[in-house]
C-alpha cells in the first residue's frame, strides 16, 4: 500500500539494553529500526524528551521522512511534538484516553504531574493529527467531548489478531502432560492480577467455579508474585492443585488456550475502558472460548451480551460472581456449536485483513503526495 521504494522507519522504546540490541540488530528489507531506552516518567525525563524530540527530528529530516505514524497516545505525544517540529503529517494509531484511564484506576492522581502533561498531548494531537484512528465508535464522542475534536478523517479499528497464530485447530491436546482430566472443565486467564485488572474478584469467582463444576482447573499464565499468589489463595480458600501456573513466551500461548473450555478476561470497569480495546477478547475468540469479562469494556461486553455467547459479570460481590459462573456452566451445557460461532466473532471484527483499507486510504499515493 505504500509507494514503490517506500521504507518504514520502526522508532521503539525498550525496556533494557539487552533488547534494545535485539530489536537494533533486526535486519528486514521492509523497515529499519531505530530503538532507545525507556524511562519510567518523572522531571527529569521532561528534559531528556526534549533530547529525544531533536534527534529523532534531525532522524526525520536526514531520511525524508514524509509521514509521523504513532501508537497510542504516549507515543502520539512524541508524535506531536515531531510534527510540530519538522512540518510532516501525523497519524494516530490506537488513540484511547490513555491518561483519565490511569487516574481512573488509582495509578496516576488528576492533580499529577504525568496525568496534566498527557492529557495536554491528547488533546493536542486529536486536533492536529491528519487522520485519527480509533479502537472503538464511541471514541469520536468522547474525543469531541474532551478536547473539542472534530477530525473529519476519524477510522476505527480495533485490536487485531493473528488468526493463523491463534487457531485451536492447529494444537493437540496436552492435558494429559498438565495433569488434566478428559472431562475437567478448564478456564485460561493470560494476563495480571491487580492495577488495571480486578483482584480478589478474580480469586472468587475462580473459588464458585471450584463448587459449581464436577471438576475444575485453571491455566493462569502469569507472572503474578508466586508470594502473592500464595496469599490470594489461602485467604480465598482456594487449593493450589486447582492451578497451572505458568509464565510462557507469546508465541506459546495459543498452545495453552486450546485446552481450556473458556476464558476469563477481568479488566476493571472504569469509564474510559469503554472508549479501548482488549486485544485479549480477540485471541480468546480467534480460540473459540467463551469470554466471562466485566461489564463495558470497549465494544465486547455489548457483543457478548447481544450473542450469548460469553458472560457480562454485572455485580462484582459474592452474588453476582457466583452468577457468573453458573452462567458460563449454562453456556457450556447448553451452546451448540460454539466454538466455530465465536472465531467468527474474531474473523468478522478482529481480522487485520478487514483493516487494510484504512492504511490504504491513507498510505495511497494520492493521499502520500
Amino acid at each position: 500500500m505504500l509507494n514503490p521504494g517506500s521504507t518504514v522507519y520502526l522508532a521503539t522504546q525498550e525496556p533494557n539494553q539487552l533488547t534494545l540490541e535485539k530489536i537494533a540488530s533486526i535486519s528486514d528489507l521492509d523497515f529499519v529500526t531505530k530503538p532507545s531506552l525507556y524511562q519510567p516518567f518523572s522531571k527529569k525525563t521532561i528534559f531528556k524528551l526534549r533530547n529525544l524530540v531533536k534527534t529523532l527530528s534531525r532522524f526525520i529530516d536526514e531520511n525524508e521522512i514524509q509521514t509521523i505514524h504513532a501508537w497510542c497516545s504516549p507515543a502520539g505525544a512524541i508524535g506531536y511534538l515531531l510534527h510540530k517540529k519538522t512540518g510532516k503529517r501525523l497519524v494516530i494509531d490506537s488513540f484511547e484516553p490513555h491518561a483519565e484511564s490511569l487516574v481512573e484506576n488509582r495509578t496516576w492522581k488528576k492533580s499529577g504531574l504525568a496525568y496534566n502533561i498527557l492529557s495536554y498531548f491528547e488533546k493536542k494531537q486529536a486536533n492536529a493529527a491528519e487522520h485519527l484512528i480509533a479502537l472503538t465508535n464511541s471514541m469520536k464522542a468522547y474525543a469531541r467531548i474532551k478536547y473539542n475534536c472534530e477530525n473529519p478523517n476519524f477510522h476505527v479499528k480495533p485490536a487485531a489478531v493473528n488468526l493463523e497464530l491463534f487457531d485451536r485447530s492447529k494444537y493437540p491436546s496436552i492435558k494429559k502432560e498438565l495433569g488434566i482430566k478428559p472431562n475437567t472443565i478448564v478456564c485460561i486467564y493470560a494476563g495480571k492480577i491487580g492495577g488495571i485488572y480486578l483482584e480478589d474478584e478474580v480469586f472468587i469467582f475462580w473459588k464458585h467455579c471450584t463448587l459449581i463444576f464436577e471438576d475444575f482447573k485453571v491455566i493462569f499464565l502469569s507472572n503474578y508474585s508466586n508470594n502473592e499468589f500464595q496469599k490470594k489463595l489461602k485467604l480465598h480458600g482456594l487449593d493450589e492443585s486447582t492451578f497451572i501456573k505458568k509464565f510462557v513466551p507469546y508465541s506459546e500461548v495459543p498452545k495453552y488456550m486450546a485446552q481450556a473450555d473458556f476464558a476469563l478476561n477481568p479488566v476493571k470497569p472504569v469509564p474510559t475502558k469503554r472508549h479501548c480495546t482488549s486485544i485479549k477478547d480477540g485471541e480468546y475468540w480467534a480460540m473459540g472460548l467463551p469470554v466471562v469479562i466485566t461489564k463495558d469494556i470497549s465494544d465486547d461486553s455489548a457483543l457478548i451480551s447481544d450473542t450469548n455467547l460469553g458472560v457480562v459479570i454485572e455485580n462484582y460481590n459474592e452474588e453476582g460472581l457466583k452468577k457468573a459462573a453458573l452462567k458460563i456452566k449454562d453456556i457450556l451445557i447448553s451452546e451448540v456449536d460454539y466454538v466455530d460461532r465465536i472465531r467468527s466473532l474474531a474473523i468478522r471484527y478482529r481480522n487485520i485483513e478487514s483493516q487494510k483499507s484504512i492504511y490504504e486510504l491513507i498510505y495511497s499515493k494520492n493521499n502520500q503526495d
